[in-house]
């Protein structure tokens, strides 16, 4: 998505709502990646659109000792929970098995302590070397005493949230990561199309991930970017308004997706 994705509010206040908006749906909707790409004019609110999407999906114990407090977050208080499995949303006490995130406060090499939001610190097991400063993800191995063992994102089955890139129009390519790609556009072909709903399917199982992009207010992301996508889609066809908001369109495209990703990719 382009950086000027919330270029129109009026507001910072209402930009960060928005922003928050943005965040539950990657997060109800399991979202891996949120690349954001830089449009000339509007560095800021790249720099913000980067910050709030990273703050929010940051588990609230975290918080405090990732970011200092600065100007740019004096809205962060507006945002919502996004409720997912790290965040610990049900305010569960450790037990093992439970997966967290931390920050490492100490490091002997492949063994480390680190801070998971818990009144000790956490013995971390990890087959890399480890030090002071780096966010891991760790699942408890003993609680008294506390025990972790550091693991990867790609190798456990509970929904950890997405990362955010900042990327430059030069580097989309790049950032694509050979996956299917798809631009969401009211130009497009209906998506209620046998034939395209088909294609969706097929692409998404042949590349085995899907890249979705998303223009501003105002343009689509082809018309901001030079950038051909393997497929132009209009996932709201027929709709009732002049135009979608951004949030809006993010919504119901991955809604539908997720209909075709339960429904046909099996």
């Amino acid at each position: 998505m382009p950086s000027s994705i919330v270029s129109t509010e009026p507001s910072d206040d209402e930009k960060v709502r928005e922003l928050s908006r943005l965040a539950r749906a990657m997060a109800v909707f399991k979202v891996d990646e949120i690349v954001v790409v830089g449009i000339g004019g509007y560095e800021d609110d790249a720099g913000l659109v980067d910050l709030i999407l990273n703050y929010v999906v940051t588990p609230p114990y975290l918080r405090r000792v990732i970011y200092p407090l600065k100007p740019e977050l004096r809205f962060a208080g507006l945002t919502k929970p996004l409720a997912i499995y790290t965040h610990n949303p049900t305010n569960e006490p450790p037990r093992r098995g439970q997966l967290r995130e931390g920050i490492v406060t100490r490091s002997w090499g492949m063994r480390a302590k680190a801070y998971v939001g818990l009144r000790n610190e956490c013995v971390v097991q990890s087959s890399r070397e480890l030090s002071p400063g780096r966010r891991i993800l760790v699942r408890i191995e003993s609680v008294n005493p506390l025990r972790c063992v550091e693991v990867s994102r790609d190798d456990v089955e509970e929904y950890t949230g997405y990362v955010v890139s900042v990327v430059g129009q030069d580097h989309v390519r790049r950032a694509l990561r050979g996956c299917f790609t798809v631009n969401a556009t009211k130009r497009g072909a209906p998506v209620t199309n046998r034939r395209i709903a088909e294609k969706i399917v097929s692409g998404w199982r042949g590349a085995g991930c899907i890249n979705l992009m998303f223009g501003d207010p105002r343009h689509d992301f082809d018309e901001l970017v030079d950038f051909r996508p393997g497929l132009n889609v209009n996932f709201i066809p027929g709709q009732g308004t002049l135009t979608v908001r951004s949030v809006e369109a993010v919504w119901a495209t991955l809604s539908i997706l997720n209909y075709l990703y339960e429904v046909r990719g099996e």
